[in-house]
C-alpha cells in the first residue's frame, strides 16, 4: 500500500492545489486501497477471486436492514460535536447547508469511500479477522488507516496536535465501521455509506470544515465507539 501511494505522496508534496479545502492533491491516494485489493485478489484467486470481491462491494442486500445507521450515526456525532463546541464556549458560526451542494458532495464522496472500503473493509478486514478478534483487527485497520493519511494531512498543513486528535477521531470511527461492517453480514456498502457521510459531514461543518475540532469529534467518537463494542454485542450480524 505504502508503495503504491508514495508516488502520489511525492506528487502532492511538488504541487500546491487542493480539490476542496482541506483536501490537498495527496488525496487522489483514495485509489490505491481499490487498487491493492484488485492486485492482491488477483495473485490470490485469479479473476474469480477478483469478481468476487467487485461483487461483494455493490451488494445491497445486507445494507438494507443498517441503512440508517450507516446514514444516521455521523450526522449525529458532528451534530452532538457542535453543540458541545457551542456549549464550551467556543466562537462558531451557524453552518450553512444547501441540500443541493450537499447531495453533489455526496455524490462525490460515495465513489471516493467505495474505493477505499474495497480495500480496508472488503479485502484487508476480512484477513485481519480471520486471525484476531473484532476489537483488534478493528485497531490494528484504524491505526494503520490513521497512518496512511498523515502524509496528506501533513501536506494539508494540519498541526501536529490537531493530526494527533484526528488519530483518535479516526481510529475511533474505524471501531464503529468494522461493527457496522460485521452487522451489515459483510457489507462493503453499508461501511462506504458511513464514510461517505463523515466527509460530507466533514465538508459541510463551518466553514466548509475549517472550525471542524477534531479534540471534540474525536472524543464524541471514541464515547460512541466504547458504547457500541461494549453494550451492542447481542445484535446478530445479517446473513450473508
Amino acid at each position: 500500500m505504502v508503495l503504491l501511494t508514495a508516488p502520489i505522496w511525492a506528487l502532492g508534496a511538488s504541487v500546491t492545489y487542493e480539490f476542496l479545502p482541506g483536501l490537498p492533491l495527496a488525496a487522489l491516494a483514495i485509489v490505491c486501497p481499490a487498487l491493492a485489493a484488485v492486485i492482491l485478489s488477483i495473485h490470490e484467486g485469479g479473476r474469480g477471486a477478483l469478481v468476487a470481491l467487485m461483487r461483494r462491494a455493490v451488494d445491497l442486500r445486507n445494507v438494507r436492514k443498517w441503512l440508517w445507521p450507516a446514514l444516521l450515526t455521523n450526522p449525529i456525532l458532528f451534530g452532538l460535536a457542535f453543540v458541545i463546541s457551542r456549549w464550551s464556549g467556543a466562537d462558531i458560526p451557524d453552518p450553512v447547508v444547501s441540500p443541493i451542494s450537499a447531495l453533489a458532495l455526496f455524490a462525490l464522496f460515495l465513489p471516493a469511500a467505495m474505493l477505499e472500503e474495497v480495500g480496508w473493509s472488503g479485502f484487508a478486514l476480512d484477513r485481519l479477522q480471520a486471525r484476531f478478534s473484532p476489537v483488534r483487527a478493528a485497531l490494528l485497520l484504524g491505526v494503520f488507516w490513521a497512518l496512511w493519511h498523515v502524509p496528506t494531512l501533513m501536506q494539508a498543513g494540519r498541526a501536529l496536535d490537531w493530526i494527533a486528535w484526528w488519530f483518535l477521531w479516526t481510529v475511533s470511527a474505524r471501531l464503529i465501521m468494522v461493527r457496522l461492517y460485521n452487522w451489515a453480514g459483510g457489507s462493503v456498502m453499508a461501511v462506504a455509506l458511513y464514510h461517505a457521510l463523515s466527509n460530507l459531514c466533514w465538508q459541510l461543518y463551518p466553514i466548509s470544515g475549517s472550525y471542524f475540532d477534531p479534540s471534540i469529534s474525536g472524543l464524541v467518537t471514541f464515547a460512541a465507539a466504547v458504547i457500541v463494542f461494549l453494550f451492542s454485542r447481542n445484535i446478530e450480524p445479517s446473513d450473508n
